[in-house]
């Protein structure tokens, strides 16, 4: 049990399924991929579900041979992509973990998995679709032409590759879907989706951006101008787009974040009594 049980993740994918089960679990207080491995081989642990980035530790851990991991069988990993190289040794007996892993999409603070792959499923497809559907052409589902699928559920594949998580992708796919639901409330044959990709933009600090649109690549306060613009644009409705101005402005000429980290050093000794 190596994710925090205040998250959907460790409160319901991993308490709740343990006592469906029966099964016993197994608890980390913080997760360290060495102690992880040593009880996994102590307590023969059979299933072990994290995120991506607790496998990669493990599976690159300098004593990641000197284990007996062999009792593994499945497993859950979720929250982040999971690359091609790393569900390969996930799932190869001999070199690798050795558990049949699934791959979980949907999870939030306060949601459990929406969509998962399944055990039989081909290795590109686990690590492709992250257990999301894949739709017709249309957007429509095959076996429930009825349904329509956009956004972030949608696993679409144009030219040989899946389109990205991303607003442009989710709206136009929106657009689509709606004018084929129109199309066949009117008996009219649906018209196939295709995304026009308009281009990519980031920024990189205060007053600076990069960015791809239409073939021409820009960068510095233009492009930062311009990612502004096109953001504040793309909202929908006057008042989401003045208050999300406001906010920028008085971020930028008051040189403040609305997002504060503490990095300072842990306190080892006992935190005081509270009366």
């Amino acid at each position: 049990m190596p994710v925090p049980y205040f998250h959907i993740f460790g409160a319901l994918g991993c308490i709740t399924a343990n006592t469906l089960a029966g099964s016993t679990q197994v608890l980390m207080e913080t997760f360290e991929p060495e102690d992880a491995m040593r009880l996994i081989q102590a307590e023969r642990v059979t299933v072990f579900s994290g995120v991506p980035t607790m496998f990669i530790t493990i599976l690159g851990h300098p004593t990641f041979g000197q284990y007996d991991l062999r009792s593994l069988r499945t497993g859950t990993i979720g929250a982040a992509p999971v690359p091609m190289e790393m569900m390969r040794k996930i799932l190869d007996r001999e070199h690798g973990l050795g558990m049949n892993a699934t791959v979980v999409y949907g999870l939030t603070e306060a949601t459990g998995g929406t969509h998962f792959t399944r055990r039989g499923d081909p290795i590109e497809q686990r690590v492709s679709t992250v257990g999301r559907v894949t739709p017709e052409l249309t957007l429509a589902l095959a076996a429930h032409p009825g349904i329509f699928v956009v956004g972030d559920i949608c696993a679409f594949v144009q030219d040989g590759k899946p389109l990205p998580g991303v607003a442009q992708v989710a709206m136009q796919q929106g657009a689509r879907a709606g004018r084929n639901i129109r199309r066949a409330i009117q008996g009219q044959g649906l018209e196939p989706f295709r995304y026009h990709d308009y281009g990519i933009m980031a920024t990189i600090g205060r007053g600076s951006a990069v960015g791809d649109v239409f073939g021409l690549k820009i960068s510095g306060f233009f492009a930062w101008l311009f990612w502004i613009f096109l953001h504040i644009f793309w909202l929908i409705g006057f008042r989401n787009r003045f208050v999300v101005m406001t906010e920028w402005a008085w971020a930028y000429f008051s040189l403040q974040r609305r997002v504060r980290l503490i990095t300072g050093e842990r306190d080892a000794g006992p935190s005081p009594a509270r009366r």
